[in-house]
């Protein structure tokens, strides 16, 4: 196992006064066994021994050395300066100190009274010298059923209302009393206990617990017991959770408009994963990219990849009368800026008018004319679907139609009118614009305006 750095967190060192006990401990920590005999692949720490005697695992934070801090601390960054660092082992350790410096579930709870009861009769019976009461007095503390004997002092097996939480810290008390007292074969025995109730209350705390930093709570406590299974079951879990928060957070980071606050998000969701030696690469790939982009703009450039996308569309609509046939087609681009789409164009009409005098074909003309156009509209994309609502309004169309008849001028004038007025159709069909759908910066939509049919390409421009 490489080596794990330790959090700096202000640990109160057990007493060696019972190695032999811890070992003992170590050994047979209840239904556990130890991360070698199960194969586990979670990186335990390098303590996992927390010893019983006189001082008590919750008088402080325990300790942390299963944070790979190393690791995270290499994480880029940007300074108050705007300059380029990492996020350095002080870094994580004081995000890690904000959020892990209370205590867990067990060691924030209070000794029950029942209990302190019998440690202050315990401590009595000491002072006056009197061993054999001391042993009794632990032994009833331990072992004894309230339901047996007629006692001030509550049972360490059943009496706890609490649940078992309470019981495991209790119990913790209890050996560390003992350990106090020089009972090590006593102490031995609630610190058992203490590790088979934290155990019951994990079974059911892990599933139902979505927090992950009280899973990192569970897993530290755990270790008070040398519980390693539950360690790593709570651990394993932390790890999904902060994974799944990591790709939330990447999924809606932009590193080109990211602003300082939502860049520190991504930031210590990385970290997070990384500490707890999890897939940080979603998280990397941006805050490299995010960097990248910040050195670039503080040479006054704009980084290419935040260059606003641009856009090709083209429309065409083909009209046939059965007095001739024009096609219409509008050409432009349009970029997209923060959702909103602005682009212009120009269009054309080509081709022929038939002139009909008396029911007879006397003239068949050639039809040309441009006009002009924007786009403007909105963008909602999610991953590499867009959904844009396009709204393409004509202007200034300039209709050529000239036939030679004189006969036929009356009816060219009419036809010129009415052409011009064709490249307003998707406004005038679709006052709020209309929508297509593009996937992978690609679309083609037939957009009904009865009789005709408006055919619609739009393409991410390269």
């Amino acid at each position: 196992m490489r080596h794990l750095l330790h959090v700096p967190m202000r640990i109160k060192w057990m007493s060696a006064m019972l190695v032999v006990a811890a070992l003992v401990v170590a050994a047979c920590g209840g239904d556990d066994t130890p991360e070698g005999a199960t194969g586990s692949t979670t990186a335990l720490p390098a303590t996992t021994s927390v010893q019983t005697g006189s001082s008590d695992p919750c008088s402080g934070p325990l300790p942390t050395d299963f944070f790979a801090i190393e690791a995270a601390a290499d994480i880029p960054t940007i300074g108050s300066d705007g300059g380029a660092s990492t996020l350095g082992i002080d870094g994580v350790t004081a995000i890690l100190d904000e959020l892990f410096e209370a205590d867990g579930p067990m060691c924030a709870l209070e000794v029950s009274p029942g209990v302190q009861a019998a440690i202050e009769a315990i401590r009595a019976a000491a002072s006056q010298g009197d061993r054999p009461e001391v042993r009794r007095l632990l032994e009833q503390l331990i072992r004894v059923d309230l339901q047996a004997v007629a006692t001030p002092i509550k049972s360490l097996r059943s009496s706890f209302a609490a649940g078992d939480l309470q019981k495991a810290r209790d119990a913790m008390a209890a050996s560390k009393e003992a350990g106090r007292q020089g009972e090590d074969d006593l102490a031995v025995e609630a610190f058992e206990q203490g590790g088979k109730h934290f155990t019951n209350y994990a079974e059911t705390a892990i599933p139902a617990t979505d927090d992950p930093e009280a899973l990192v709570f569970i897993a530290k406590e755990a270790l008070i017991f040398n519980l390693t299974g539950v360690y790593s079951e709570a651990i394993e879990k932390a790890r999904e959770i902060y994974e799944l928060r990591l790709e939330e957070v990447a999924d809606r980071y932009d590193p080109c408009t990211a602003n300082r606050d939502e860049f520190q998000e991504l930031v210590r969701a990385t970290m997070h994963v990384k500490v707890h030696d999890g897939d940080s690469s979603s998280g990397d790939v941006l805050i490299s990219k995010s960097i990248d982009i910040s050195i670039v703009r503080a040479n006054g450039d704009e980084h290419p990849d935040c260059e606003d996308p641009h856009w090709v569309l083209t429309m065409t609509v083909h009209m046939d009368t059965g007095q001739g046939a024009v096609t219409f087609s509008w050409d432009g681009d349009f970029v997209v800026t923060e959702g909103a789409i602005d682009g212009a164009g120009t269009g054309t009409l080509l081709g022929t008018a038939e002139c009909y005098v008396n029911g007879s074909l006397v003239e068949s003309s050639d039809v040309g004319g441009t006009f002009t156009f924007t786009v403007t509209g909105t963008q909602t994309a999610t991953g590499s679907d867009q959904e844009l609502v396009l709204l393409v309004e004509a202007e200034n169309a300039q209709v050529e139609l000239a036939p030679n008849d004189p006969n036929c001028a009356g009816i060219a004038e009419l036809g010129r009118n009415v052409l011009s007025q064709v490249p307003t159709f998707p406004a005038l069909y679709y006052p709020g614009g209309f929508t297509i759908q593009v996937t992978n910066g690609l679309a083609f939509s037939e957009v009904p305006m009865e009789p005709y049919t408006l055919q619609v390409h739009v393409q991410l421009s390269e």
